[in-house]
C-alpha cells in the first residue's frame, strides 16, 4: 500500500489528527509531526476547494461516452463555461499522463497505425487524424490531428491551393511517429500501416531499420478499424463527419488526449 506523505513538505512522519464534517460526511485530517500542518486527502490534488468535488470524474466518464459539451451542460449541475473550463483542464492532466505512460507502462513489439478522417467545421475544411494502436490490447499509443489537402471538387482553386499549403505544413504524422517510437520495444518491433509514401519514408528517416520491419496491413488483422468504429461512436466530434463537426482543431486534439487516456486506463480497469 502506497504510503501517504505531507503535500506540503512531502515528509512521511504522518498521524492522525481528527475528523471535520462536510456537506458528503465526515473527513480524516492528517497532521504532519515535520511542519505541523493539517491536510486532508484533498489537500494538494486539483478538487481541493471546489464546491463539487466529483463534477470533473463525472464530465470526463460522460464526455467520453458519447455525450457533448453542451448535452453536460443540459444534463449536469453545472454551466457550460464550467463545463468547457474542467474540460480543458482535464484534457491538460491527460496528456501529461499519456507522456508518462510511453516508454513506461506502454511498451509493445506490434504497431498498427492509420488516419482517420474529419472536418473542421465545414467539408471545405478536412482534417486527418493519424492513430497508432498497440495491437495486443487495442490501447491507442498516439493520436495527433493535423489538416490534410482537400480533395472535393466543387471548392475554388484559391480555397483549395490557400488549404493545401497549411496542410503540407502540418506535421501531425511526424509526431504520431516520433511519440510512437517511445513506445517500441528497442530489441525489435513490427509497424503495420497501409504503406502510404509518406508515412513510409517518414518512418525510413526516423526509425531504423535493423529494428523496425514494415508490413501492409491485411484486412482480416486489422484491429485499428476496430478502435476507429469505437472512437466515431464514443467521440461526440467524430460521430458523423458530414454532421457532428469540430469549429476548432485544437479542442479537437484535446477530446483525443482525454479519451485516450480514458480508453487505456479507466475502461481498460
Amino acid at each position: 500500500m502506497k504510503k501517504r506523505k505531507c503535500p506540503h513538505c512531502q515528509s512521511e512522519k504522518i498521524i492522525k489528527k481528527s475528523s471535520m464534517k462536510t456537506k458528503r460526511g465526515k473527513t480524516k485530517r492528517y497532521q504532519c509531526k515535520s511542519c505541523n500542518k493539517t491536510f486532508t486527502k484533498r489537500t494538494g490534488t486539483i478538487n481541493y476547494r471546489k464546491r463539487k468535488q466529483n463534477l470533473r470524474e463525472q464530465i470526463t466518464a460522460r464526455y467520453c461516452e458519447k455525450q457533448s459539451l453542451r448535452g453536460l451542460a443540459r444534463t449536469m449541475p453545472a454551466s457550460y463555461n464550467t463545463i468547457v473550463k474542467y474540460f480543458r483542464e482535464n484534457a491538460e492532466i491527460a496528456r501529461k499522463a499519456n507522456k508518462k505512460r510511453l516508454g513506461k507502462g506502454l511498451i509493445t513489439s506490434y504497431v498498427q497505425f492509420d488516419q482517420l478522417e474529419s472536418y473542421e467545421h465545414s467539408r471545405k475544411k478536412p482534417v486527418g487524424i493519424q492513430i497508432s494502436i498497440r495491437w495486443k490490447t487495442g490501447e491507442i499509443v498516439s493520436a495527433k490531428v493535423g489538416y490534410i489537402p482537400i480533395r472535393a471538387l466543387t471548392i475554388s482553386k484559391q480555397q483549395s491551393k490557400e488549404w493545401n499549403i497549411k496542410a503540407r505544413k502540418s506535421q501531425h504524422t511526424l509526431a504520431m511517429i516520433l511519440e510512437t517510437k517511445k513506445a517500441l520495444n528497442k530489441n525489435g518491433a513490427t509497424i503495420s500501416c497501409d504503406r502510404e509514401r509518406k508515412q513510409v519514408s517518414l518512418l525510413k528517416d526516423f526509425c531504423h531499420e535493423d529494428f523496425i520491419s514494415l508490413q501492409p496491413s491485411s484486412q482480416e488483422n486489422k484491429k485499428i478499424d476496430r478502435v476507429f468504429r469505437r472512437l466515431r461512436n464514443d467521440v461526440s466530434r467524430l460521430n458523423r463527419k458530414t454532421i457532428c463537426t469540430t469549429k476548432d482543431i485544437t479542442r479537437l486534439q484535446d477530446h483525443l488526449d482525454l479519451y485516450t487516456d480514458y480508453h487505456n486506463v479507466k475502461r481498460a480497469a
